[in-house]
């Protein structure tokens, strides 16, 4: 009886490990010619539970030296998200925080001392370096805790517009995000995946 037990055990962890799958990209962060950084993006799927997380180290030297970390990490449950934080840090200290969590059908987003609901979310940043937002005009940004244009601009890049200032340009090979050309008001970056 042991014996049989101890191949059901067996078998049930095989089964376990074999539903789960994972990625994982690594990019350098460039500043002009300069790498100022790194970001690891990544993907687990567990049964019916899709989740990602993203995790960027950045350090410039403007007038004073500033040190930039941030950490996303978002769950999808049967295709939609069903819960997110994003975390911002500057210079060791919290800058800014949001935090998504889903209840009672609906999403209830925190962003510093506001709190706001929307009804679902079948598509975001982060899932957008592990598949082309090809059906989606918008994009939820786990930062902002909002809905932003997308728009398809060459056969494999696609536009997400924060503001008249702020755009990022997602390039990609077959499925995959393989660059992200970011500008920030004066301030540009290059998120190159590594080979």
């Amino acid at each position: 009886m042991r014996f049989t037990q101890y191949v059901f055990l067996l078998l049930l962890n095989l089964n376990t490990f074999s539903l789960a799958q994972a990625q994982k990209h690594f990019y350098d962060i460039f500043m002009g010619e300069e790498i100022v950084g790194s970001m690891t993006v990544e993907k687990k799927i567990i049964n019916d539970l899709e989740i990602y997380t993203m995790e960027s180290r950045l350090k410039i030297n403007l007038f004073k030296e500033i040190e930039n970390n941030f950490i996303i990490k978002t769950h999808y449950k049967n295709g939609r998200l069903s819960h997110s934080f994003f975390e911002n840090y500057m210079n060791q200290s919290l800058k800014e925080r949001t935090e998504v969590v889903s209840k009672n059908g609906k999403l209830h987003i925190s962003k510093e001392k506001h709190q706001w609901t929307i009804p679902e979310v079948p598509f975001s940043v982060i899932r957008a370096y592990f598949e082309k937002p090809e059906k989606h005009q918008e994009i939820f940004s786990e930062r902002l805790g909002e809905f932003l244009p997308c728009k398809k601009v060459a056969p494999s890049a696609y536009s997400l517009k924060v503001s008249m200032m702020k755009e990022s340009k997602f390039y990609y090979d077959g499925n995959q995000c393989i660059r992200v050309e970011g500008k920030f008001g004066p301030a540009a970056f290059i998120f190159q995946k590594r080979r």
